[in-house]
């Protein structure tokens, strides 16, 4: 075998190596779930809660990727930028009562959002879980549908990010919030992106393979090209020391850009 063979044979079983670690982890981490589900809420002083479900216990769970202790709640599965959202939320005192619209909708947030909003809907591409299936760039949602638009980690997968941006502007009611959320880097002072990497090279570039750039400090600033008045929270701000830790809001994000629609 030359030594272009031996390369590719090599990394043909790291891979495999790789995903069968990776399996691995993730029945231990299913059983680790099951077992926090069952004992929450018997936990005499539990130290985390998850404001979306009411689940409190010892610790969260593990997540896989990244691998992280204490991120997962074992029965609802929020990680840290959900709850954050749930304490954003339910800290405001002013009535929420509206229409809510879900961006790449996730299985935890209907049951929340309905009981805090008049309506709710999901949109997606491709998602079973959608029950809007469009392309972000060019909705069929007509101006100023929603009183609150969630948008959690999808622009980075888009190329055209601008216009899903000027979009979801538009669907926002005058008065209205869109809260947003993406993979950031603090000490990046301009968005890294390239249309040129190659599909195959993106994770090595921008870090995983389906991202096509990677934000930095400037992120704002193409939210207010949408018209929009745009605030970088960070969510030590809006909860307390206690909340934050017995939420567990610490990881990789620390931060949402609310816009609001002027009027």
């Amino acid at each position: 075998m030359g030594e272009g063979g031996a390369l590719m044979g090599r990394a043909h079983v790291g891979s495999i190596v790789g995903r069968a670690r990776d399996f691995g982890r993730r029945r231990l981490l299913r059983t680790e779930r099951a077992v926090l589900d069952r004992v929450g809420g018997r936990v005499r002083n539990p130290r985390v809660e998850c404001p979306l479900c009411g689940w409190s216990g010892p610790f969260f769970a593990s997540s896989v990727k990244p691998f992280r202790r204490n991120r997962i709640c074992p029965r609802c599965h929020s990680s840290e930028r959900y709850r954050a959202l749930a304490a954003l939320l339910d800290g405001e005192t002013t009535d929420r009562a509206g229409r809510f619209l879900e961006v790449a909708p996730t299985k935890l947030l209907p049951r929340w959002a309905a009981s805090r909003w008049d309506q709710y809907v999901s949109l997606d591409l491709r998602s079973a879980r959608a029950m809007v299936h469009a392309d972000l760039c060019a909705t069929p949602v007509v101006d100023g549908a929603f009183d609150t638009v969630v948008c959690f980690h999808v622009l980075e997968h888009i190329p055209d990010d601008g216009a899903a941006i000027a979009e979801m502007a538009r669907v926002v009611a005058p008065g209205g919030r869109l809260i947003i959320s993406v993979p950031f880097e603090a000490h990046r002072p301009a968005t890294f992106e390239d249309p040129n990497v190659a599909p195959e090279d993106r994770e090595r570039v921008f870090g995983q393979r389906d991202h096509v750039r990677i934000y930095g400090t400037d992120f704002a600033d193409r939210l207010v090209r949408s018209g929009l008045d745009v605030s970088e929270v960070m969510w030590g701000d809006f909860v307390s020391r206690q909340t934050f830790d017995r939420y567990a809001l610490a990881g990789d994000d620390d931060r949402f850009w609310v816009c609001r629609r002027p009027g």
